[in-house]
């Protein structure tokens, strides 16, 4: 049996996931440097519906496509215990880029659209499992990145 990244090389596909890979020289990539997953906790006023939510995230996105520092981010609406959380899953090279990006005037935004402050909590990103790509990368602790094999 082929393991899947061989197979996406010789269909010549990479082996990492699409919009990850450099569009220009100043944008990270998953595969040059260590990555911080971020995650963003808020809790909505009562009332606010999904589509409210989703008019409000159609009115920043712009400015997270824009963003160099920014891999990848996820919009998430809590369902069931989790109804009335909104969240935010984020991929960044550093604390740092992520401290940039939600920085005083952000968190004040939140705040005043939210009625609180978020919650902000930074984790390692060791292993990728991108089932959509058939890939696994696997970063070492210094950034290193490594595809590994899927039978």
């Amino acid at each position: 049996m082929i393991a899947l990244h061989d197979r996406q090389e010789q269909r010549g596909q990479k082996n990492y996931p699409p919009g990850l890979e450099l569009c220009d020289d100043a944008r990270p990539s998953l595969k040059e440097q260590p990555m911080i997953v971020e995650l963003v906790t808020f809790n909505f006023p009562a009332g606010h519906d999904r589509d409210s939510e989703l008019e409000a995230v159609r009115g920043v996105t712009a400015k997270w496509a824009a963003n160099k520092d920014l891999v990848r981010k996820h919009f998430l609406w809590g369902v069931g215990d989790d109804a009335g959380t909104g969240a935010g899953v984020y991929i960044w090279p550093s604390i740092e880029a992520a401290e940039r990006a939600h920085g005083d005037e952000w968190r004040e935004g939140v705040k005043k659209r939210t009625g609180g402050y978020p919650t902000m909590r930074y984790f390692d990103l060791m292993t990728l499992v991108d089932n959509e790509n058939g890939t696994v990368t696997e970063w070492d602790a210094n950034g290193k990145a490594r595809q590994l094999e899927t039978v």
